[in-house]
């Protein structure tokens, strides 16, 4: 068994857990945002080789905390001991994308990075997803819907296929209701209220991910519906 992957089978899940946290625990040190190209990609290898086995990604807002566990001599006598605030960057780079927990590190509005005392010789490095557990999708059916001007929704394919539609519509005239308050009152916050509560993304967030624009995804919808009449 791979030596990380016993802390974090709880996760390993086709939904996210029920109390919206994930814990990540590597029994190893974490990796300096100027560490060289060959360190960094071993530290998102042995991410990914736990979350690849996930079958969901989070779409909504996330919080996520690091420790880092090694010992005080080596953290205030050495120089080997990274910065907490050049860690962080990696890590997100890692959990986000079609292998990852989450579409991008966009997702997070709070991080929170700290080390701890250790035993000498042994380092440890703990994350923790905190997250709403009604906002995922699967992986399996992730597409992005571009909704103009570079933007685009989450829709999960694998879901109500009727429903699909019917939200597609919706948001699209959510959209213009949010454009034309914005134009007549130049108030964003006001205009934002607006738009459904579902998280949206610039095209350049989502490159890993399946866009398609409106009418292929109505067809591709439709399709679908046909199919499974027929069957």
């Amino acid at each position: 068994m791979h030596p990380s992957l016993f802390f974090f089978m709880e996760g390993l899940n086709h939904e996210p857990p029920d109390n919206g946290t994930i814990e990540i625990s590597l029994m190893r040190e974490p990796v300096s945002l100027q560490a060289n190209r060959v360190n960094k990609d071993a530290l998102k290898q042995e991410i990914q080789l736990l979350t690849t086995q996930t079958k969901y990604l989070l779409v909504g807002d996330l919080r996520v905390d690091v420790i880092w566990r090694l010992s005080e001599q080596e953290r205030y006598e050495t120089d080997a001991s990274a910065d907490v605030d050049n860690i962080i960057k990696p890590i997100l780079d890692a959990l986000g994308g079609i292998t990852g927990l989450f579409v991008d590190d966009c997702q997070v509005q709070f991080v929170s990075c700290h080390w701890f005392d250790g035993p000498p010789g042994a380092q440890e490095t703990s994350i923790k997803l905190s997250f709403s557990p009604q906002e995922w999708m699967t992986k399996e059916g992730i597409v992005f819907v571009h909704m103009g001007r570079g933007l685009c929704m989450p829709f999960d394919i694998s879901w109500g296929k009727e429903g699909n539609v019917i939200l597609l519509d919706k948001f699209i005239e959510m959209i213009r209701l949010r454009d034309n308050c914005l134009k007549e009152t130049g108030d964003y916050y006001r205009a934002m209220s607006l738009l459904p509560t579902s998280r949206i993304f610039h095209r350049t967030r989502v490159n890993d991910f399946k866009v398609i624009e409106p009418l292929e995804f109505r067809q591709m919808q439709w399709k679908r519906i046909r199919s499974s009449t027929e069957a």
